[in-house]
């Protein structure tokens, strides 16, 4: 139960397996995940909100929360960007919760995107710094 981590059970929260990269999805009340004998799940979960929002970044445990200093949602012209300190030549993955009606339609970024990858409500964005420094990214849906 939710309640028993000092959660709110009332409230959705996006989930994402730091180790295993991986979305797990959307939660509402109770959390269950299978840990193997031996093994760790490294578990983030954020307020899922009905808009797009970044879920996680690989970069380290913390999923984004001490690399971006900067994360923005503008209703009025439907774009979501961010700004992280990136280190050159770390293969980055930023990943991205999409709620329906929402479809991202570009993507500004101030280093190549490497890949692009969605699967339902899920986006994955990957990048690798050529040096380091500021990298910002927006999303247009």
């Amino acid at each position: 139960p939710l309640a028993d981590m000092e959660l709110n059970p009332g409230v959705r929260y996006t989930v994402y397996d730091f180790w295993a990269g991986e979305y797990l999805g959307i939660i509402k009340d109770t959390l269950q995940v299978e840990v193997p004998f031996g093994g760790v799940r490294l578990l983030g979960l954020r307020y899922a909100e009905q808009r797009p929002m970044l879920v996680a970044t690989n970069r380290n445990f913390t999923q984004g929360a001490l690399d971006h200093g900067e994360i923005a949602w503008s209703h009025e012209t439907q774009r979501l960007s961010g700004r992280f300190t990136g280190t050159s030549g770390f293969p980055y993955t930023l990943t991205f919760y999409v709620p329906e009606p929402y479809r991202m339609k570009t993507v500004e970024c101030s280093v190549a995107i490497g890949r692009e990858e969605s699967a339902g409500t899920v986006l994955k964005l990957s990048l690798t710094p050529g040096q380091d420094g500021d990298v910002s990214w927006t999303l247009q849906f």
